[in-house]
């Protein structure tokens, strides 16, 4: 059973590789000088370079489907009752 759950991926894991076209594209524009805002560097869980340092860049929490945005989202799932509120509203389909 530990054997299995060995190969169980964190929600840092899941964040970071689903959130990682994003953080590159973000990367990307902010080189070109576009102005995209920074995660801080003490967040808990940003983003780590492979040689195991942290306060690499990485775009903030505000930048839809980016990894900070993706953890923050698995971290504090809405409701159901939410959920079910938005899809009955008017004009949704």
């Amino acid at each position: 059973m530990d054997t299995l759950a060995s190969f169980v991926p964190s929600k840092q894991d899941v964040a970071e590789t689903l959130g990682a076209p994003v953080d590159m594209a973000a990367w990307a524009l902010m080189k070109l000088g576009v102005p995209i805002p920074r995660a801080p560097t003490d967040t808990p869980y940003m983003a780590t370079a492979p040689n195991g340092s942290r306060g690499t860049w990485a775009p903030a929490a505000s930048v839809p489907f980016g990894s900070q945005s993706i953890r923050g989202m698995l971290d504090n799932p809405p409701s159901w009752d939410a959920i079910l509120r938005a899809l009955r509203r008017p004009g949704l389909f």
